[in-house]
Parts: structure tokens; sequence; C-alpha cells
């Protein structure tokens, strides 16, 4: 049976008091976790197995030197071996940073300088990653990476001691996906995560015969804790993918509903959209199991909702199915969750809104419902002067709980000025509360400010995206301040062909949805927008670059490979020579 949390306890009232723990437990099961590669295959691995494996890799971690509490960048592709390194890192008494790895060669030069951040602000020594991805990721060693090992090749044959962890002790170092600012380290303790994890559970009244089934990336908080570490606490049969596969082809992830019976999934607003755009000739599959289907991670479109649930009606997908949640990883991941009764909506005036004022109008924009706080969590929205808010207005959202932030690794200034005093948590979001229900309305650092009027850009970016010839997914809106003082608004779209009747079809549609007239317009090919390594558009760099002229296709493919190879081949050697015959890592210099 499913794992019992209301029954059994430890002392901070969980029945495990680590993720160590957790899968230790789950593998007394015969549950476990089927990965499906991009050509279809499948290989489960029970619980029992992924711990077994854990711990030979954990004894290979000690075999290298790996010391107590040190930082372990972790790169590798949703599959079995990030399971082991993951979970070896915590047995050997480390701390895993989940890092992203290419998913293809023209975005490696993205990744190698994302993992040097990550790198220069966690202090790792030591990168985890597969044989594939290692000759790529050599490179690292000249940004102060000691060794690059592959996962494969540090499985020892006795495998190591479990250590006693402590739930308050430091579980993972979550990185921020760095869509208003460079990421930052969220060090998340055990019982933060076990804490997210019961909550979660608890509102979806999770059951023993329910199947999770992900596509969303392992090193972005929404994957790795809402799905593969909780699915691992609560003791249920998981179904993995790689965003890769699901990009690939969408329709995949929907198939594995059918053929798993998966009953819970979670999805970004696109994902959603991406299924839309690929159903037109696939034959149906049956979604009759899903019971829980979350949209999450980015503002939520509810058009693309309303359309997902009417296309897949037919295909056994019930509407009451449908769900949101509002998470950040300040707060490990899920903070609200709407859930039980379809996706609700709230329809109110533009005008009112830019005001700051909620008042309902028919013909407005819809805002979607991010339901009230899992249990034992609290959210409330404050003013300026972080005093509380009645419900029904606006202003910005702080959020409380057992998984809230600790610190920001290494930045305590920020930790201050993010955590209150009495642990509320400053989200950065702008919100309001209806009927105990949180609604979003934009970033705080995001928020066009124009002739007094607060406007958000999705609003803006939603009508651009309608323009036939725009990318879905592919518009940013900002606002700057031109000599004069004053405010212009600048939209940025990718298209694969514009033509000259474009530029006037987005000022009019942005103008006849929003009221807001576009002062500059930059039109590009696919690549040219920013994103965060979860897919987040990035305004404020995509502001920043307008600024400073370099606002230009990232699609610098065979440059940034000479770049990347170059550097893993001098770091290759680097590292070779440094650390010569020996497998151990250096000392601390």
């Amino acid at each position: 049976m499913v794992a019992d949390w209301r029954r059994l306890a430890c002392a901070d009232g969980l029945p495990v008091a680590t993720l160590t723990e957790a899968l230790q437990a789950a593998a007394d099961t015969a549950r476990g976790v089927t990965f499906i590669d991009e050509r279809g295959g499948e290989a489960r691995s029970t619980y029992a197995s992924l711990w077994s494996d854990a711990r030979r890799v954990a004894a290979g971690l000690r075999a290298v030197g790996l010391e107590a509490g040190e930082r372990v960048l972790v790169v590798l592709p949703t599959g079995p071996e990030f399971v082991h390194a993951f979970f070896g890192v915590l047995i050997a008494g480390g701390v895993p940073v989940p890092g992203y790895p290419p998913a293809a060669m023209e975005r490696a030069a993205l990744a190698v300088e994302r993992l040097a951040h990550l790198r220069g602000d966690c202090g790792a020594r030591l990168l985890l990653t597969d044989r594939e991805l290692r000759p790529l990721l050599l490179g690292l060693v000249l940004r102060g990476v000691a060794r690059v090992l592959a996962v494969e090749e540090l499985r020892e044959a006795d495998p190591s001691a479990v250590p006693a962890l402590d739930a308050r002790s430091t579980a993972f170092i979550q990185y921020t996906s760095g869509s208003t600012s460079a990421p930052k380290g969220v060090v998340l303790t055990h019982r933060a995560v076990l804490s997210n994890a019961l909550a979660l559970g608890q509102r979806v009244a999770i059951r023993a015969d329910d199947v999770g089934v992900s596509w969303l990336p392992l090193y972005h908080d929404m994957g790795l804790v809402t799905m593969l570490l909780s699915a691992v606490a609560w003791q249920v049969e998981l179904v993995l993918m790689g965003p890769h596969v699901f990009l690939l082809d969408p329709l995949a992830w929907l198939r594995a509903v059918d053929r798993h019976r998966g009953t819970i999934s979670v999805s970004p607003t696109f994902g959603f959209a991406r299924c839309l755009a690929r159903a037109r000739n696939h034959p149906p599959v049956d979604l009759s199991s899903w019971r829980a289907v979350i949209a999450s991670a980015e503002p939520i479109d509810p058009a693309v909702m309303a359309d997902f649930a009417a296309r897949f009606a037919p295909w056994g997908l019930r509407a009451e199915a449908l769900g949101a949640a509002y998470g950040l990883a300040e707060c490990t991941a899920a903070v609200s969750f709407s859930w039980g009764d379809g996706l609700r909506t709230r329809t109110l005036s533009r005008d009112a809104l830019a005001a700051g004022r909620i008042v309902p109008e028919a013909d407005g924009v819809s805002l979607v419902e991010l339901g009230a706080a899992l249990p034992g969590f609290e959210l409330r929205v404050v003013d300026d002067e972080d005093q509380p808010l009645p419900e029904g207005q606006l202003g910005a959202v702080q959020v409380r709980g057992p998984s809230a932030l600790a610190c920001y690794h290494g930045q305590p200034a920020l930790t201050a000025e993010t955590v209150a005093a009495d642990g509320w948590v400053r989200s950065g979001d702008r919100g309001f509360v209806v009927d105990g229900a949180l609604v979003l309305c934009g970033r705080d650092k995001e928020i066009l400010i124009l002739r007094g009027r607060k406007h958000d850009p999705v609003d803006l970016e939603r009508a651009a995206e309608a323009v036939a010839g725009v990318r879905k997914g592919g518009v940013v809106v900002f606002a700057v301040t031109d000599p004069a003082g004053a405010d212009r608004v600048v939209l940025v779209a990718e298209c694969r062909a514009p033509d000259a009747a474009l530029p006037d079809a987005l000022r009019a549609a942005v103008l006849d949805a929003t009221g807001v007239r576009l002062d500059d317009l930059v039109l590009g090919p696919p690549g040219l927008i920013p994103k965060t390594s979860s897919g987040k558009r990035q305004r404020l760099e995509a502001r920043r670059r307008w600024l400073a002229g370099t606002l230009v296709p990232s699609d610098r493919r065979w440059r940034d490979l000479a770049r990347v190879a170059g550097g893993s081949l001098l770091g290759g050697l680097v590292e070779r020579f440094t650390v010569g015959a020996s497998r151990r890592l250096p000392p601390y210099p």
C-alpha cells in the first residue's frame, strides 16, 4: 500500500527524515520508475534497484575522495543514471546540485556558461555526467571543476554504507531558472522537500494505484520535486521521459498516459499547446485514467487549457481533471493548488487592473485561479509596506511554510531581502486572493508602468502571438525610458518569414486587446529571444540586450561548437595532467 504519511511519524512529523530514507523505504515495495527514450523504448527500474545502484555510486564517490558536505554538479539527462547520481551523492554525504544538460549540440555553449555560473557559485570540485556528455563538458575543468566523471564508471562492487543524515541538513541546492536575474542557489533541506511532497500528495488525495507520467526536466524543481521525489516519498509508480523526447513528439506524453494508465501529470502551458498543435491527424488514445492534470510553472493561458480540454474530451479526458498550481523554487516547488472541479478563471477589467483594482468584466482579461495554499502553508498579499491586504485587493504575494527558503547559497544579503523576519518569503509576484484562491497578475520587476497605469506584459504577448506568422511562445514585451523621460513599449517577436504587413498587424492586435500602443518592434527568426534553461522567456535580459544593441539570434552554431570543443579538449588535458593517474580528487586549494 502507499506510504501512510498520516500514521507513520518521526520527530518532524514526517514518516521519514531524509530523502535517502524515503528511497530506502520505497525499495521495500515492488514499485519503481519506467524510463522512455527518444525511440519509444522503455526500461523499468524498481526502487530497490535504484537504491542499490545509488549506494554503489556513493561508494565510488567516496573512493575518489568526496568529502562530507561537498557540493557536486549533477549534469545528466532524464534516465536511471540521474537517480543513481543524485541519491549517490546524498548517500556519500555530499550535496547534489542539478544542472542543465545540453539536449542538442547547438545549445552546448549556453549549457557550459550556465554550468560555469553554478560551479562558481556553489564551489563544486566534481561534476557527474555520463559517457556521452563527458567530452562536451571537460571544458569546465578550465572553469574550476577538478574532475568530470561519468557516473557509469563510478559504481563500486561493494555498496556504500548509508550515513545518518538530519532532516534539517541540506538535501540539495536548486538553482532558480533565472527568468528575471542570474540563477540563485536555493538551499533546500530534507525536511523542506519532504514537507512539500507531503502537502502535494495530500492535495491530490494520492492513492496506492496512482501513476505519475512526466516529461519535465529533472534539473528543474517541478520535474525533480513534484514528480520524481514526490513519487519516491509516496512510493507510487512513475513514468519519465526526457524533455527532448516530448519536444520531438509531444503526443508521446499522451500515449504514455494511455499505455501505463497514468493518473497524475504536471506541465507548463506550452506543453498543452504543443499537444494541441500535433493532435490533428493522430489516432485517439485513452486518457480516461488521468485524474489530475496540473498546469503550472509559467503564466497559464486559460484559452489554451480550454482548447486542450475540448480537443481531448473525445479521448476520455475529463474537464474536472484539469487544475492549476503556483510555486517557486524559494518554497521548494508548489505553494498553492486548485484541483477537483476543473480549471476556474476570473474575467476582469483590464483598465481596472491597470489602476490596481479588481473589477469583474465579461469581456475583460481571463486569469486562472491557482487555488488555496497547500496544507501546512500560508499565502498573503501585502502592500508596499508589507502590510496584509484584504481579499480582492491587488498587491505583492508572500508565502510561508515548512518548505520555504532556508537561504540562498553564499548570498546572506539577498536572503535577508527575500525572507522577512517572521518567515514570509517575498515571491516577486503580484496578485490577489478571492474566495481563498490566489490569482496572479504578473511579476513586480516585469510589470509595465505606462503613464501611471500598470500592465502585465503577458496580456500584450498573448495578443501578439495570436497574429498569423508569429511563433507561439516567441514574443516578449518590455518598457524603456527614452532620453526625454517618456515611456516606450518594445515588442520582440520571433517569426519564420515576416512580411511587410506584420508590424501593422501586431500593433493593431495589441492595441485592440489591451489598449497599449507599441512604440518599437523587433522581428527576427527563432532563437532571437533569450530563455532560461527551463524555457521561460527572459524579459529583463531581452531588455538589457536591446538597450545594449546585442539582441541578435542565438544561432551561432559552428562558432559556439568550436569554442566548446576547444575548451573540452584543453580541459581534458588539464584534468589528465593535474590529477594524473590517481582517481582521487585533488585536495582543496
